[in-house]
């Protein structure tokens, strides 16, 4: 099973997270509810992409990312 670690709203954020996760040992992949090609943006959660890793390491990515800045709140919070 795979959790939900972080929510990005953007190509390039999820490039920087995933990068980050895979430095630090931490296997990524990621889930979204629309085509990013036909979606390209974010709006009321539409186009925002899913961080999801290995039951056994989320917690220890969720330190991660709250540790560098990459806080939870950030990613429930709507971008506009």
């Amino acid at each position: 099973m795979s959790e939900t670690v972080y929510e990005c709203h953007g190509d390039g954020e999820v490039e920087v997270v995933l990068s980050f996760l895979a430095a630090n040992g931490i296997r990524a992949v990621t889930a979204s509810l629309s085509s990013r090609s036909v979606h390209p943006f974010t709006v009321d959660g539409m186009g925002k992409i899913s961080i999801l890793v290995e039951e056994a390491d989320a917690e220890q990515a969720r330190r991660l990312l709250s540790a560098h800045e990459f806080r939870a709140d950030d990613a429930s919070e709507e971008r506009t």
